[in-house]
Protein backbone atom coordinates (compact mmCIF):
# COMPACT_ATOMS: atom_id res chain seq x y z
CA UNK A 1 0.00 0.00 0.00
CA UNK A 2 1.44 3.69 -0.86
CA UNK A 3 1.88 6.42 1.91
CA UNK A 4 -1.21 8.38 0.32
CA UNK A 5 -3.35 5.12 0.16
CA UNK A 6 -2.24 4.11 3.90
CA UNK A 7 -2.98 8.10 5.40
CA UNK A 8 -6.51 7.77 4.11
CA UNK A 9 -7.23 4.20 5.22
CA UNK A 10 -6.31 4.95 8.57
CA UNK A 11 -7.83 8.74 8.87
CA UNK A 12 -11.32 6.86 7.28
CA UNK A 13 -10.14 4.16 10.69
CA UNK A 14 -9.73 5.76 13.33
CA UNK A 15 -13.12 7.78 12.23
CA UNK A 16 -14.71 4.44 12.59
CA UNK A 17 -13.19 3.46 15.50
CA UNK A 18 -14.28 6.36 17.44
CA UNK A 19 -17.87 6.62 16.15
CA UNK A 20 -18.28 2.79 16.93
CA UNK A 21 -16.35 1.64 19.68
CA UNK A 22 -18.93 -1.26 20.37
CA UNK A 23 -18.45 -2.53 17.22
CA UNK A 24 -14.61 -3.40 17.47
CA UNK A 25 -14.97 -5.64 20.59
CA UNK A 26 -16.53 -8.36 18.75
CA UNK A 27 -14.71 -7.49 15.16
CA UNK A 28 -11.07 -6.57 14.56
CA UNK A 29 -11.31 -7.24 11.29
CA UNK A 30 -11.68 -3.54 10.37
CA UNK A 31 -8.05 -2.05 10.32
CA UNK A 32 -6.29 0.53 8.19
CA UNK A 33 -4.71 -2.36 5.94
CA UNK A 34 -8.21 -4.31 4.98
CA UNK A 35 -9.17 -0.21 4.22
CA UNK A 36 -6.46 0.16 1.69
CA UNK A 37 -7.27 -3.81 0.30
CA UNK A 38 -10.87 -2.35 -0.46
CA UNK A 39 -9.21 1.14 -1.43
CA UNK A 40 -7.42 -0.36 -4.53
CA UNK A 41 -9.82 -3.13 -4.99
CA UNK A 42 -12.28 -0.94 -5.55
CA UNK A 43 -10.61 1.63 -7.79
CA UNK A 44 -11.48 4.37 -5.25
CA UNK A 45 -9.34 7.63 -6.36
CA UNK A 46 -8.47 9.00 -2.97
CA UNK A 47 -8.34 12.67 -4.58
CA UNK A 48 -12.04 12.37 -5.65
CA UNK A 49 -13.65 13.38 -2.35
CA UNK A 50 -17.56 11.79 -3.56
CA UNK A 51 -15.92 8.53 -4.11
CA UNK A 52 -14.22 8.58 -0.87
CA UNK A 53 -17.80 9.62 1.27
CA UNK A 54 -19.24 6.93 -0.82
CA UNK A 55 -16.91 4.37 0.36
CA UNK A 56 -17.51 5.74 3.93
CA UNK A 57 -21.41 5.57 3.80
CA UNK A 58 -20.26 1.36 2.27
CA UNK A 59 -18.42 0.65 5.39
CA UNK A 60 -20.68 2.79 7.54
CA UNK A 61 -23.74 0.45 6.12
CA UNK A 62 -22.19 -3.10 6.94
CA UNK A 63 -21.31 -1.58 10.51
CA UNK A 64 -24.59 -0.54 11.12
CA UNK A 65 -25.82 -3.87 9.88
CA UNK A 66 -23.92 -5.96 11.49
CA UNK A 67 -24.58 -8.48 14.29
CA UNK A 68 -22.25 -10.35 16.40
CA UNK A 69 -22.54 -13.74 16.93
CA UNK A 70 -22.24 -14.50 20.64
CA UNK A 71 -21.28 -17.97 21.65
CA UNK A 72 -22.75 -19.19 24.89
CA UNK A 73 -22.89 -22.87 26.10
CA UNK A 74 -26.38 -22.22 24.57
CA UNK A 75 -25.22 -21.82 20.67
CA UNK A 76 -23.57 -25.56 21.10
CA UNK A 77 -26.97 -27.34 22.95
CA UNK A 78 -27.49 -30.53 21.24
CA UNK A 79 -31.09 -31.30 20.75
CA UNK A 80 -30.16 -34.48 18.99
CA UNK A 81 -32.44 -37.80 20.70
CA UNK A 82 -30.83 -39.76 22.99
CA UNK A 83 -30.90 -43.12 24.21
CA UNK A 84 -33.26 -43.47 27.60
CA UNK A 85 -33.45 -47.36 28.54
CA UNK A 86 -36.69 -48.65 28.69
CA UNK A 87 -37.43 -50.56 32.09
CA UNK A 88 -39.96 -53.18 31.34
CA UNK A 89 -40.98 -57.09 32.53
CA UNK A 90 -41.57 -58.03 28.73
CA UNK A 91 -38.39 -59.75 26.93
CA UNK A 92 -37.28 -57.18 24.21
CA UNK A 93 -38.17 -57.95 20.45
CA UNK A 94 -35.01 -55.63 19.50
CA UNK A 95 -31.72 -53.72 20.54
CA UNK A 96 -33.37 -50.37 21.08
CA UNK A 97 -29.76 -49.38 21.16
CA UNK A 98 -29.16 -46.68 18.33
CA UNK A 99 -25.62 -47.41 17.70
CA UNK A 100 -25.21 -44.04 15.65
CA UNK A 101 -23.13 -40.91 17.39
CA UNK A 102 -25.00 -37.19 17.63
CA UNK A 103 -23.49 -35.37 14.62
CA UNK A 104 -21.85 -32.46 16.32
CA UNK A 105 -22.94 -28.64 15.72
CA UNK A 106 -21.32 -26.75 12.73
CA UNK A 107 -18.84 -24.15 13.71
CA UNK A 108 -20.11 -21.30 13.72
CA UNK A 109 -17.86 -18.24 12.15
CA UNK A 110 -18.27 -14.30 12.73
CA UNK A 111 -18.66 -12.75 9.31
CA UNK A 112 -15.60 -10.76 8.00
CA UNK A 113 -15.60 -6.98 6.94
CA UNK A 114 -12.74 -7.67 4.98
CA UNK A 115 -14.79 -9.41 2.27
CA UNK A 116 -16.43 -6.12 1.29
CA UNK A 117 -17.52 -4.74 -0.80
CA UNK A 118 -20.72 -6.88 -1.89
CA UNK A 119 -21.01 -4.87 -5.48
CA UNK A 120 -18.37 -6.28 -8.24
CA UNK A 121 -15.88 -3.31 -9.00
CA UNK A 122 -15.93 -3.72 -12.81
CA UNK A 123 -18.50 -0.72 -13.43
CA UNK A 124 -17.28 2.60 -11.47
CA UNK A 125 -20.82 3.59 -11.24
CA UNK A 126 -22.75 0.92 -9.27
CA UNK A 127 -19.96 -0.22 -6.58
CA UNK A 128 -20.27 2.84 -4.99
CA UNK A 129 -23.94 3.12 -4.94
CA UNK A 130 -25.52 4.00 -1.75
CA UNK A 131 -26.63 0.35 0.16
CA UNK A 132 -29.62 1.97 1.92
CA UNK A 133 -30.87 6.04 2.54
CA UNK A 134 -31.70 4.96 6.05
CA UNK A 135 -29.54 7.34 7.39
CA UNK A 136 -30.58 10.03 10.01
CA UNK A 137 -29.54 13.98 8.97
CA UNK A 138 -27.05 14.13 11.74
CA UNK A 139 -25.27 10.76 10.50
CA UNK A 140 -25.09 12.35 6.89
CA UNK A 141 -23.76 15.28 7.47
CA UNK A 142 -21.10 13.67 10.39
CA UNK A 143 -19.91 11.89 7.50
CA UNK A 144 -20.13 14.75 4.90
CA UNK A 145 -18.14 17.13 7.53
CA UNK A 146 -15.58 13.98 7.89
CA UNK A 147 -13.62 14.61 4.48
CA UNK A 148 -13.85 18.68 2.73
CA UNK A 149 -12.45 19.32 -0.22
CA UNK A 150 -10.04 21.96 -1.26
CA UNK A 151 -8.90 23.68 -4.69
CA UNK A 152 -5.32 24.03 -4.43
CA UNK A 153 -2.61 24.76 -7.27
CA UNK A 154 -0.33 22.15 -8.71
CA UNK A 155 2.89 22.76 -10.65
CA UNK A 156 4.15 20.53 -13.24
CA UNK A 157 7.08 20.16 -15.40
CA UNK A 158 7.43 19.50 -19.07
CA UNK A 159 10.25 18.62 -20.83
CA UNK A 160 10.09 18.59 -24.98
CA UNK A 161 13.00 17.42 -26.91
CA UNK A 162 12.82 17.33 -30.71
CA UNK A 163 14.43 14.25 -31.15
CA UNK A 164 11.78 12.39 -29.79
CA UNK A 165 9.16 13.89 -32.70
CA UNK A 166 7.66 11.36 -34.47
CA UNK A 167 9.93 11.80 -37.70
CA UNK A 168 7.16 10.12 -40.22
CA UNK A 169 4.89 13.06 -39.41
CA UNK A 170 7.13 15.92 -38.56
CA UNK A 171 10.50 15.75 -40.76
CA UNK A 172 12.12 18.99 -39.64
CA UNK A 173 13.17 19.60 -36.15
CA UNK A 174 11.57 23.20 -36.54
CA UNK A 175 8.09 22.56 -36.66
CA UNK A 176 6.02 19.25 -34.56
CA UNK A 177 3.14 18.31 -31.88
CA UNK A 178 3.89 16.19 -28.58
CA UNK A 179 0.20 15.00 -27.84
CA UNK A 180 -0.52 14.30 -23.80
CA UNK A 181 -2.02 10.62 -23.77
CA UNK A 182 -2.67 9.75 -26.55
CA UNK A 183 -4.40 6.59 -27.65
CA UNK A 184 -1.74 5.08 -29.65
CA UNK A 185 1.46 4.49 -27.17
CA UNK A 186 3.38 2.26 -29.68
CA UNK A 187 5.95 5.42 -30.36
CA UNK A 188 7.91 8.10 -28.85
CA UNK A 189 7.28 11.58 -28.65
CA UNK A 190 4.55 12.08 -26.47
CA UNK A 191 3.46 13.15 -22.87
CA UNK A 192 1.69 10.52 -20.86
CA UNK A 193 -0.76 12.44 -18.93
CA UNK A 194 -3.21 15.24 -20.14
CA UNK A 195 -3.89 18.76 -18.09
CA UNK A 196 -6.97 19.91 -16.78
CA UNK A 197 -7.58 23.07 -15.25
CA UNK A 198 -4.66 24.67 -16.71
CA UNK A 199 -4.06 28.44 -15.53
CA UNK A 200 -0.81 29.04 -16.43
CA UNK A 201 2.33 27.57 -19.09
CA UNK A 202 5.53 29.14 -18.68
CA UNK A 203 8.63 28.50 -21.04
CA UNK A 204 11.31 28.31 -18.75
CA UNK A 205 13.70 28.34 -20.95
CA UNK A 206 14.94 26.77 -24.87
CA UNK A 207 17.85 25.29 -26.38
CA UNK A 208 18.32 25.38 -30.44
CA UNK A 209 21.16 23.68 -32.17
CA UNK A 210 23.35 26.21 -34.48
CA UNK A 211 22.41 26.19 -37.75
CA UNK A 212 25.34 27.35 -40.85
CA UNK A 213 22.48 29.68 -42.25
CA UNK A 214 23.33 32.93 -42.53
CA UNK A 215 22.69 35.81 -42.18
CA UNK A 216 21.00 34.82 -38.83
CA UNK A 217 18.13 36.35 -38.06
CA UNK A 218 18.15 38.80 -35.74
CA UNK A 219 15.74 37.25 -33.40
CA UNK A 220 13.27 33.98 -33.22
CA UNK A 221 9.51 33.67 -33.10
CA UNK A 222 7.76 30.57 -31.25
CA UNK A 223 4.00 29.92 -31.69
CA UNK A 224 2.57 27.01 -30.07
CA UNK A 225 -1.32 26.97 -31.50
CA UNK A 226 -2.88 26.02 -27.89
CA UNK A 227 -1.95 29.18 -26.32
CA UNK A 228 -2.11 31.64 -28.88
CA UNK A 229 -0.01 34.51 -29.05
CA UNK A 230 1.47 36.89 -25.44
CA UNK A 231 2.68 39.98 -28.25
CA UNK A 232 1.28 43.41 -29.48
CA UNK A 233 3.33 43.79 -32.11
CA UNK A 234 4.26 45.97 -35.00
CA UNK A 235 5.78 42.39 -37.12
CA UNK A 236 2.79 40.65 -38.03
CA UNK A 237 4.71 37.54 -37.22
CA UNK A 238 4.85 38.46 -34.28
CA UNK A 239 1.49 39.03 -33.00
CA UNK A 240 0.71 34.99 -32.41
CA UNK A 241 3.89 34.61 -30.79
CA UNK A 242 4.23 32.74 -27.63
CA UNK A 243 7.68 33.73 -27.02
CA UNK A 244 10.53 35.81 -28.45
CA UNK A 245 14.16 34.27 -28.43
CA UNK A 246 16.30 37.22 -28.08
CA UNK A 247 20.57 37.25 -27.10
CA UNK A 248 21.36 33.78 -26.33
CA UNK A 249 24.16 32.68 -24.44
CA UNK A 250 26.51 29.66 -26.23
CA UNK A 251 26.96 26.72 -24.86
CA UNK A 252 28.63 24.18 -26.88
CA UNK A 253 26.76 24.07 -30.36
CA UNK A 254 23.91 25.28 -28.77
CA UNK A 255 22.17 28.81 -28.14
CA UNK A 256 20.52 28.56 -24.52
CA UNK A 257 17.63 30.92 -23.68
CA UNK A 258 16.84 31.65 -20.09
CA UNK A 259 13.36 33.09 -19.14
CA UNK A 260 13.95 32.22 -15.16
CA UNK A 261 15.07 35.59 -14.27
CA UNK A 262 12.84 38.68 -15.28
CA UNK A 263 12.15 37.69 -18.42
CA UNK A 264 9.52 35.51 -17.35
CA UNK A 265 6.96 34.14 -20.39
CA UNK A 266 3.88 33.16 -18.84
CA UNK A 267 0.49 32.61 -20.39
CA UNK A 268 -2.13 33.11 -18.00
CA UNK A 269 -5.43 31.52 -18.63
CA UNK A 270 -8.54 33.29 -16.35
CA UNK A 271 -10.84 30.39 -18.15
CA UNK A 272 -9.07 27.28 -16.96
CA UNK A 273 -8.47 25.47 -20.26
CA UNK A 274 -8.10 21.40 -20.53
CA UNK A 275 -4.50 20.88 -22.77
CA UNK A 276 -4.08 17.68 -24.50
CA UNK A 277 -1.10 18.73 -27.01
CA UNK A 278 1.50 21.38 -27.60
CA UNK A 279 1.51 22.18 -31.50
CA UNK A 280 5.74 24.08 -31.83
CA UNK A 281 6.62 26.40 -34.33
CA UNK A 282 10.29 27.99 -34.41
CA UNK A 283 10.16 30.57 -37.26
CA UNK A 284 12.51 33.66 -38.40
CA UNK A 285 11.74 37.05 -37.84
CA UNK A 286 10.24 37.48 -41.60
CA UNK A 287 7.75 34.63 -40.94
CA UNK A 288 10.20 32.05 -42.56
CA UNK A 289 10.65 28.53 -41.21
CA UNK A 290 13.89 28.20 -39.19
CA UNK A 291 16.35 26.02 -41.06
CA UNK A 292 17.95 23.80 -39.38
CA UNK A 293 19.68 21.83 -42.05
CA UNK A 294 18.81 18.35 -43.22
CA UNK A 295 21.84 16.95 -41.58
CA UNK A 296 20.85 17.98 -38.30
CA UNK A 297 16.39 17.02 -38.91
CA UNK A 298 17.51 13.63 -39.88
CA UNK A 299 20.08 13.15 -37.04
CA UNK A 300 18.88 11.20 -33.84
CA UNK A 301 20.34 14.31 -31.55
CA UNK A 302 18.82 16.88 -29.93
CA UNK A 303 18.06 19.96 -32.20
CA UNK A 304 15.56 21.97 -29.91
CA UNK A 305 14.65 21.50 -26.37
CA UNK A 306 11.99 23.19 -24.00
CA UNK A 307 11.23 23.32 -20.82
CA UNK A 308 7.55 24.50 -19.59
CA UNK A 309 5.48 24.56 -16.18
CA UNK A 310 2.41 24.02 -16.44
CA UNK A 311 0.07 25.48 -13.10
CA UNK A 312 -3.30 23.35 -12.52
CA UNK A 313 -5.91 23.62 -10.17
CA UNK A 314 -6.67 20.74 -8.32
CA UNK A 315 -9.20 18.92 -5.52
CA UNK A 316 -7.69 17.42 -2.87
CA UNK A 317 -9.34 15.94 0.07
CA UNK A 318 -8.71 17.23 4.15
CA UNK A 319 -10.20 15.95 6.84
CA UNK A 320 -11.34 17.18 9.63
CA UNK A 321 -10.78 14.47 12.43
CA UNK A 322 -8.20 15.14 14.68
CA UNK A 323 -6.42 11.94 16.38
CA UNK A 324 -5.52 12.61 19.74
CA UNK A 325 -3.81 9.17 20.31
Amino acid sequence: MDQDNYKTANKIYMHFKNAYPNYFKYNQDLNPENIGTIIKQTKTEINNPQQIKRLITIIETKIKNYKPIILTSETYKDNSPKYSPIITTKEPTSTPMDTKQATPPPIIKEPKLAELPDIPPENIDTQFDRLTNKFTHRDREYANNLMEEVKQKKEYYLLIDSKDRKTSVFPNANSFTVDFAPSDTTSTGYIDRKFANVVSIELIDALLHKTEETPAPPYLIINIDETGGLYYATNTYAKSAFAILISPKTIGDYDYYDFTDKNAIVKEFPQHRNITRLSIKILCSDGTDYNFGNTLNASNNTVALFRFKLTCIEQSINTNYLNQN
